[in-house]
């Protein structure tokens, strides 16, 4: 649904965005992944639009690691949600097929009074560059803490500060009014 969506709005001359997508370990086994290879070729869906979303706590598993490394050689992205919460080791970041760390907001929240948020931040935005990943920071809500990030290196920020949950409406009106 969320891809017929997006097509409908490049089509409408919108310019193209990724499409960011969570998983969960239901979804991630071999059939799904089928079906869902199926589906983007069916609606001739961008691949390289699409984003998928997992948490660490998911690429725990054997098979959910099997599976996302047949989504990545289909050429789709994967980002690991909600990074410095979850179980995986450091070690097994360097073997992960991924493309984005997601710093999780609880490290993003207290960054203007927090020093050791701060440096956690500073550190995952180093791992990642040096790992040759994307690194997106989660719940951003003020200025003072995009121009930390910033400063920090930080490619992408996503949180209130750039806009609250939009529904499919209220997106296309932002567009119209453009």
């Amino acid at each position: 649904q969320a891809c017929q969506q997006c097509k409908a709005w490049w089509g409408r001359g919108i310019p193209e965005f990724s499409l960011a997508v969570n998983l969960s370990v239901k979804q991630l086994d071999a059939d799904n992944i089928q079906k869902f290879q199926e589906i983007l070729l069916a609606m001739k869906f961008p691949i390289h639009n699409l984003e998928l979303e997992v948490t660490e706590s998911l690429i725990m598993h054997q098979e959910s690691l099997a599976a996302l490394h047949k989504l990545e050689a289909l050429g789709i992205r994967i980002s690991m949600d909600d990074f410095g919460t979850g179980h995986s080791s450091l070690a097994q970041l360097k073997h992960l097929p991924i493309s984005k760390l997601k710093i999780d907001r609880s490290f993003v929240k207290d960054l203007s009074e927090d020093e050791n948020d701060r440096v956690i931040a500073k550190t995952i935005i180093a791992m990642g560059h040096s790992l040759g990943l994307k690194v997106l920071a989660e719940g951003v809500e003020t200025v003072e803490q995009q121009e930390f990030l910033v400063q920090e290196g930080c490619d992408l920020i996503q949180g209130y500060l750039l806009s609250r949950p939009l529904t499919v409406e209220q997106f296309s009106d932002l567009f119209k009014a453009v």
